[in-house]
C-alpha cells in the first residue's frame, strides 16, 4: 500500500500519543522527533528525521544522542524508515556508533477490508481502570513478560491516560460454562486501539499461550477494526515484527522501520 501523506501524518501523530501514554516525553521538531523515557530504555529514540544533507544529519544525530544519554542515562536508538531524509542514512549510522538491531513493519488496511481468519464470535469487553489487573495479567502471559511488577506499573500509567490519548483497552474471553465471576470466561486475548488523528492504530494483539491457534487474535483485530469504523475512521494500521499474520487479515506492508541502537 502506498500511503498518502495524510495517512502517514496520522500514523506519526498516533505514534507520538502512544509513546506519551507510556509517560514518554515526545518532542517534535520540524527536522526530527525525540522520545525520552528514563524508566524504559527501549523508548529513548530519534525518529522522523528530515535533514537537508548528511553533514547536518550526522551532527544533529550525535548531538541528540548525547542529550538522551545525559537526560535519561540510556543510549539512544534511531528509528529509520524510507520517509526519512536524506536518503541512505543507513550508510551513515555505523560511522556514528550505531548498529542495526531489528526491523518492525507498519501495515495498513481500509477499515472495511479487515477480516478474521476463522470467525469464532468470542465475547470482547472494553476494559477500563477498574479491570486493568485482568488485562495486564493476560498481556503478561500473552507476551511472556517476566517482570510483572515493572509491567504493571507502566501499563497502569497507560490506563490512567487512556482518555487523554483516545486509547481503548479490550479483553477477549474463551467462553466458559462456569457461571459467576466478573467476566464471561477465561481471559484469552488482549488488544488496544488508538482512535485519534484520523486513523485507527491497533496495538498489543496477544493471545494467552493455552488459547492460541483458535482464531482469537484475528477475531480481536477484526473487532478493533469495527471499533475504528464506528469512529468513522477509513484506515487502520498495525506496527509489528510479524507481518504475515496481519497480511492474512487484509493488511498490506506500508513501510519498514529499521531500529538502530547506539553501541
Amino acid at each position: 500500500m502506498e500511503l498518502t501523506r495524510d495517512l502517514r501524518v496520522s500514523i506519526a501523530a498516533n505514534r507520538s500519543d502512544w509513546l506519551r501514554s507510556w509517560s514518554c516525553i515526545v518532542i517534535c521538531f520540524e527536522e526530527i522527533s525525540v522520545c525520552l523515557n528514563e524508566h524504559h530504555p527501549g523508548y529513548n529514540s530519534l525518529f522522523d528525521l528530515q535533514y537537508p544533507d548528511r553533514e547536518t544529519a550526522a551532527s544533529q544525530i550525535s548531538c541528540w544522542a548525547e542529550k538522551i544519554q545525559q537526560e535519561t542515562g540510556h543510549r539512544a536508538a534511531v528509528w529509520l524508515d524510507r520517509y526519512c531524509e536524506p536518503e541512505h542514512l543507513n550508510l551513515l549510522l555505523p560511522d556514528l556508533g550505531f548498529r542495526l538491531a531489528s526491523t518492525s513493519y507498519t501495515l495498513a488496511a481500509k477499515t472495511e477490508d479487515v477480516e478474521t481468519r476463522k470467525p469464532v464470535n468470542i465475547p470482547i469487553w472494553r476494559i477500563k481502570t477498574g479491570g486493568q489487573k485482568a488485562w495486564i495479567d493476560a498481556y503478561s502471559h500473552a507476551f511472556g513478560q517476566v517482570e510483572y511488577k515493572h509491567d504493571f506499573a507502566r501499563w497502569a500509567q497507560a490506563f490512567d491516560k487512556q482518555q487523554h490519548v483516545e486509547l481503548q483497552f479490550y479483553l477477549g474471553f474463551r467462553r466458559s460454562a462456569v457461571l459467576g465471576g466478573s467476566f464471561p470466561g477465561q481471559p484469552a486475548v488482549v488488544g488496544q486501539i488508538i482512535t485519534a488523528h484520523g486513523a485507527g492504530g491497533i496495538y498489543s494483539i496477544g493471545t494467552v499461550p493455552k488459547h492460541r491457534r483458535k482464531g482469537f487474535a484475528s477475531e480481536m483485530v477484526a473487532f478493533l477494526a469495527t471499533v475504528a469504523g464506528q469512529a468513522e475512521l477509513q484506515h487502520v494500521y498495525v506496527v509489528t515484527s510479524n507481518p504475515g499474520f496481519f497480511e492474512k487479515l487484509g493488511f498490506t506492508v506500508a513501510f519498514q522501520t529499521a531500529i538502530w541502537e547506539q553501541i
